[in-house]
């Protein structure tokens, strides 16, 4: 059964005025010549109707009227004049919204924008036929085969009963004021003797539709005494039996409504849902009923409610609003709700409002932001869905027509009207070429079969068109005269509700009551109601007169866009996608509980199955490292390795230098590879979610600590190593050297690695770290964590990192405490001094890091700049205080050996020339100058000073002898320039060892 948005569209009631004129004269015509005629069967139709307006002409005495407005006829036997019949006659007036008073839509083409006009209301007329329908199957004594097995009690007051019902029918124009006015009208009608034919009092009344229209006629049933049973109101005001003292209906009342609304959200795992309903007795008990639900289930599901008033003209005579008719005004109330729920952020909104409203809140929400593929809209309730299907048609760029695909509409059905889906297309509903009725198996069954023979049939199509009001045969024409092969959702509840109201009549009729059925005890027996309907098991509460949800199924409609039969216009098919079935089951509460039942997947508004997001995507400040961060500590790592392979380099440049020597190579080397080891831990260190996966952070979180460890372990290991050694020549007083070999150094390097390893081996392989994203405490007004923080976390992690960091800062603790007791002992170029040093520096790091690792340990970033201080730290003593002195000392030592040579080469250079002077002194005179003489005349050559090296004295020498010495000093310094003296000894350890 196929419902499409392609269907027919209404006719203009000035279009069919001439045809309608046709109809009504028909009408007359037929029903006059059934009168006149051959006497009419009561099989047929309208018999009692013409009993009621032409007792005469059918034979009938109606002889008195009495109590609660039952008319008791006595009927003449039509083959025996003495065998008379006595019928008790009565009436139920019902209150049908055949009309909307308060459509607001811009772009329907069938109602155009008719704000205080009324229009139709597609699918009431098949309501009112199954109205007629009940009455017709209680009159002619169908009713059992229709409802199947009743009680023996009441399936035999039900034969013995000559109750016979004829109806009313009412346009309530969907509004409280008209409702209110056309009961009083009804009820003020004369009580005589022998009341109008043609305007009866009635016994009961059925309706009306609307809560907000139940709500005012209710208290004036109460007030007359009258039982009034509705199909559709749903209010939980009307379960106050003090206020509405008769009042019953064959529909769960909105709390069974909410609680299934929730059940539904709660499946789509929804713990936010904004509200908007208008403020009528139908949306303000509906939307109170949901926040209790929303309330009791676990998780509770948060709700946030805005509202409106509910605007409708008075009457058709009155031209004003019942507001101040300023429809800005309504505009901006519908303006200001919408604006609330945008307010709330949330993605999922639930409204509990009427067909009627729809269009002006989609429009407006969609200008605010709040429809398209990450928002769900839920109607509830209000919304008649084959009235909103059919009026749900717009153009193409209508912003409605992208707004309203993906919607779902709830609605209470039938048991097994929900269920009768085609294979075919996956929709529902009345598809006029779909006409074969379905195997009997149920009482639904049976009545769609009933439905199907008697809307092919053209007695009973007569007598369903005759029954409609006369204004609206005239307003609607044709549309009034066209009855789909398909009973609506509402009509298996109106054939019960009648159904229900004439079985307690018949009951209190033969249990020796009083034949007049007074409204009191009528409703009261009606509280007993208890059978398998048209619409499902009907069972009523006698506290509250409502019936109970076991027995009805909700059904979750999704609107889906398709091309409607006009070019330009879209209109919308809609999906059964779950059924929402009470169970008999009790919750914890004593509360029907709720079973869901998928029938197909939810199309939402992208046209996708991906369920849009609850909320927003929360803002969360994941405090991450960032890139700053990260430049930050790949900066100072390479300035660890920079200055590691600097040092290196020059010792490795120097390894001659008795200054390099003397600290020995295996130190320097354990040294500089510890601490670049160790700095390169900054890499996994600075890891998140932005650089690598999952796996990778898991694997950085153990790879920290595998790093860091190590590389401190070697190069602690070499500082270790020598201040022992200075230990033990500071305990044996008689020790004055202690020479230490690699071996040494590998032992130390051996002992500290093996506990490290096995203890980091054990944590890996027991209980890995993984890196996990932890909420902080502040939230949002989601109660959503607006900060996170990264951490490596295991459940049993703790005591492998207690082990390590006793192990490690204890053998540190100690070091310091052997070199300040060695204090005193020197060794050669102070080297043990500087060792002190920069353990004591690593310690203060660690003493002053460890505990503020412990207070910003959920801060990210503060946590990853004091572990990358510690390591700073710790590598940048070491290799400073490691090789700045010894560079110093080399470069002291090293200009004391360029003095001391310098020096070593004057003198050699004055006893060369004093050498050179006494050779001179000796050698004959070959100038034969008798007038000079060497040697004489004063003039001496100094020997050189024992402590002060070379010097050279000259003293009143002549011209020649300044000569003769300038050239022994000139041959002397030749002499030593052609002379390569041997090195300086730098060297004077032996390969295998170095004394300390």
């Amino acid at each position: 059964f196929v419902t499409t948005a392609a269907s027919a569209p209404f006719v203009s009631a000035a279009a069919a005025a001439p045809l309608v004129l046709l109809l009504l004269s028909a009408s007359s015509v037929i029903m006059g010549a059934l009168a006149a005629s051959a006497p009419v069967p009561p099989t047929h139709p309208a018999y009692y109707d013409l009993l009621r307006t032409s007792p005469d002409e059918m034979g009938v005495i109606m002889t008195r009227t009495g109590q609660c407005n039952a008319v008791e006829f006595t009927v003449r036997g039509q083959d025996d004049p003495n065998q008379n019949t006595t019928l008790y006659m009565v009436d139920i007036t019902a209150l049908l919204p055949y009309t909307m008073r308060h459509y607001h839509s811009s772009t329907c083409p069938t109602c155009k924008d008719p704000i205080g006009d009324s229009i139709p209301r597609p699918g009431v007329i098949n309501d009112a036929a199954a109205l007629l329908l009940a009455v017709t199957h209680f009159n002619t004594r169908i009713t059992p085969d229709i409802l199947g097995s009743l009680d023996p009690d009441v399936q035999r007051a039900y034969e013995e009963c000559n109750v016979k019902l004829t109806t009313e029918l009412f346009d309530t124009g969907y509004s409280p004021i008209q409702s209110t006015r056309l009961l009083t009208d009804v009820l003020d009608r004369p009580h005589t003797e022998v009341t109008a034919p043609s305007e009866p009092l009635p016994t009961a009344i059925l309706g009306a539709f609307r809560s907000a229209s139940t709500s005012p006629t209710a208290i004036l049933s109460g007030v007359s005494n009258l039982p009034q049973v509705s199909y559709r109101s749903s209010s939980t005001d009307f379960d106050n039996k003090e206020q509405y003292p008769y009042f019953g209906r064959t529909v769960p009342s909105s709390s069974s409504d909410a609680r299934a609304v929730i059940s539904y959200l709660q499946h789509l795992d929804v713990e936010y849902v904004g509200v908007i309903f208008v403020t009528d007795a139908f949306g303000s008990s509906f939307q109170k009923s949901l926040q209790d639900a929303a309330g009791e289930v676990v998780p509770p599901i948060r709700t946030d409610s805005v509202s409106f008033g509910y605007r409708m003209e008075l009457d058709p005579r009155d031209t004003v609003m019942a507001d101040d008719g300023d429809a800005g005004n309504k505009d901006d109330e519908v303006r200001n709700a919408v604006a609330g729920l945008a307010s709330t952020g949330y993605r999922y909104f639930v409204a509990l409002v009427g067909e009627e409203h729809y269009d002006r809140i989609m429009r407006e929400a969609s200008r605010q932001g709040l429809t398209g593929p990450d928002y769900v809209w839920i109607f509830v309730g209000g919304v008649d869905r084959s009235v909103w299907q059919n009026l749900a048609r717009y153009q193409e760029d209508d912003v409605l027509s992208k707004a309203t695909n993906g919607i779902a509409i709830i609605q209470a059905e039938s048991s097994q009207f929900s269920r009768t889906i085609s294979s075919k297309t996956g929709m529902m509903g009345g598809n006029d070429t779909d006409t074969a009725p379905p195997a009997v198996s149920t009482s639904h069954d049976r009545f769609r079969r009933a439905w199907s023979d008697a809307v092919s049939e053209p007695v009973m199509v007569e007598y369903f068109r005759e029954k409609q009001p006369a204004e609206v045969i005239r307003k609607q024409g044709r549309q009034a005269e066209v009855f789909s092969t398909e009973p609506s959702q509402f009509s298996y509840f109106i054939y019960d509700a009648i159904q229900s109201i004439g079985l307690a009549m018949c009951q209190i009729s033969t249990s020796g009551s009083g034949p007049f059925l007074p409204g009191p005890l009528v409703f009261e027996q009606f509280l007993q109601t208890s059978f398998e309907g048209a619409s499902g098991q009907v069972d009523i509460d006698p506290s509250t007169g409502t019936r109970d949800a076991v027995g009805v199924t909700y059904t979750v409609w999704n609107a889906r866009s398709t091309p409607a039969a006009k070019q330009g216009i879209v209109g919308f098919d809609l999906y059964p996608t779950t059924h929402i079935v009470p169970v008999q089951d009790f919750d914890d509460k004593g509360k029907t509980s709720f079973m869901l039942e998928q029938v197909q997947p939810f199309v939402y508004n992208d046209g996708t199955l991906q369920q849009p997001d609850t909320l927003p995507p929360p803002e969360v400040n994941q405090n991450l490292i960032g890139d700053a961060g990260r430049t930050v500590g790949y900066v100072l790592m390479g300035t660890v390795i920079v200055l590691g392979i600097i040092c290196l380099l020059w010792a490795y440049l120097k390894r001659a230098s008795r200054v390099v020597q003397a600290s020995q190579p295996i130190f320097i080397g354990l040294v500089v590879a510890g601490c670049v080891v160790m700095s390169t831990a900054t890499i996994p260190l600075s890891m998140e979610e932005t650089t690598v996966n999952q796996s990778g952070l898991d694997a950085s979180c153990m790879a920290t600590f595998w790093v860091s460890i190590l590389g401190f372990t070697i190069a602690f290991s070499a500082l270790l190593t020598k201040t022992w050694s200075v230990y033990r020549v500071y305990r044996k007083s008689d020790v004055d050297t202690i020479t230490l070999r690699p071996v040494h150094f590998a032992k130390t390097l051996g002992i500290l690695l093996f506990f490290n390893v096995v203890v980091l081996l054990s944590w890996t392989l027991i209980a890995p770290l993984q890196w996990t994203r932890v909420a902080g405490e502040s939230k949002d007004a989601f109660d959503r964590p607006t900060e996170s923080h990264a951490t490596c976390y295991a459940e049993s992690s703790l005591p492998f990192l207690v082990v390590l960091l006793i192990f490690n800062l204890g053998i540190l603790i100690v070091a310091n405490i052997l070199a300040y007791k060695a204090r005193d002992v020197s060794i050669e170029y102070q080297e043990n001094r500087y060792i002190a040093i920069s353990m004591a520096s690593i310690l203060q790091a660690w003493a002053m890091g460890i505990p503020i690792l412990i207070v910003v340990k959920d801060s990210p970033q503060a946590k990853f700049f004091v572990r990358l201080a510690i390591m700073f730290v710790s590598c940048s003593a070491i290799l400073l205080l490691m090789f700045v002195p010894k560079m110093f000392l080399y470069r002291a030592e090293r200009r004391k050996l360029m003095e001391d040579e310098r020096r070593s080469t004057i003198r050699s250079v004055n006893a060369r020339i004093s050498s050179r002077a006494r050779d001179y002194d000796e050698e004959p005179d070959n100038n034969n100058d008798p007038n000079e003489a060497i040697g004489g005349g004063g003039s001496r050559c100094d020997t050189p000073q024992a402590t002060g090296g070379a010097s050279v004295g000259v003293e009143s020498a002549p011209s020649s002898e300044i000569h003769n010495t300038a050239t022994v000093m000139a041959t002397a310094v030749t002499e030593l320039e052609t002379e390569k003296p041997p090195p300086p000894q730098e060297n004077g350890n032996s390969q295998n060892g170095t004394s300390s």
